[in-house]
């Protein structure tokens, strides 16, 4: 399953979304947290880890809170639902 995800930080202003794998989310005490890859420069880069279903290396990843806004079983479904998202949010 694939998450298009809002993530959440104290005192931002502006909203970082993205897609993130299943293995990637964690609920920790009611709140959903999502482990992000560090040092990722390409959409290249990404594309590889969701297509190798990679789990987060919790030693490396960032761990961050974030919103889930829609589920898919499909990579390609939800980046459409995700551009759509943003345009919205300009």
């Amino acid at each position: 399953m694939y998450h298009a995800v809002e993530f959440i930080e104290d005192g931002d202003t502006e909203s970082t979304v993205a897609v993130a794998l299943d293995l990637w989310i964690e609920k920790l005490n009611g709140e959903y947290m999502c482990w992000w890859p560090n040092g990722i420069k390409s959409t290249s880069q990404l594309t590889k880890l969701y297509d190798k279903k990679q789990a987060p290396d919790k030693n490396s990843w960032t761990l961050f809170s974030c919103k889930i806004h829609s589920t898919k079983g499909k990579y390609s479904i939800l980046h459409i639902i995700l551009r759509t998202y943003i345009i919205m949010m300009q």
